[in-house]
């Protein structure tokens, strides 16, 4: 998802400076590609998980890394490369220039709303260790649509930054 996300924003940018009256039709297939990236995160996160018979929850942060499992690690990895894409998405579609502590924030947040519904309806574990490293993969992506933005046009004349 992560590969596709970035090859077709790299399109994008390059497709925008060169033909800048499409601006509107990209980026109406931008906010559909965003909406399939949510479900996809929803059907990984929630959807496509079966519930458990007792909630299941890790307050302590960096468990994880303390318990020493490399299935753990890696689930942290994977953590934050799910969420890359959302940091780019926020990026692209915000109707005004996006900080990264407004990318924070929102990550963090929706980070935490997934946490908590997985919490409440028993579809997984709660984890501070999962809010970190969600958020940690949207500020990675906001950075580097950032990053990929002004290379790919340095001008910025017709992207909305």
């Amino acid at each position: 998802i992560l590969a596709a996300v970035l090859l077709v924003y790299i399109i994008k940018i390059l497709y925008v400076k060169y033909r800048p009256e499409r601006q509107c039709f990209i980026r109406k297939c931008s906010s559909l590609a965003f909406a399939i990236y949510l479900f996809l995160v929803a059907h990984i996160t929630l959807l496509g998980r079966r519930p458990s018979a007792e909630p299941i929850w890790h307050f302590q942060l960096f468990w994880s890394y303390m318990a020493g499992s490399r299935e753990l690690i890696a689930q942290n990895i994977l953590n934050v490369i799910m969420f890359v894409p959302f940091g780019i998405f926020l990026y692209d579609l915000s109707p005004r220039p996006t900080t990264l502590r407004r990318v924070l924030v929102t990550a963090l947040l929706s980070s935490l709303v997934i946490e908590l519904v997985q919490l409440i309806g028993k579809l997984g574990e709660f984890e501070f260790d999962d809010i970190l490293h969600n958020t940690a993969g949207a500020l990675i992506g906001y950075t580097v649509a950032k990053w990929l933005c002004q290379k790919l046009d340095p001008k910025n004349k017709n992207i909305h930054r």
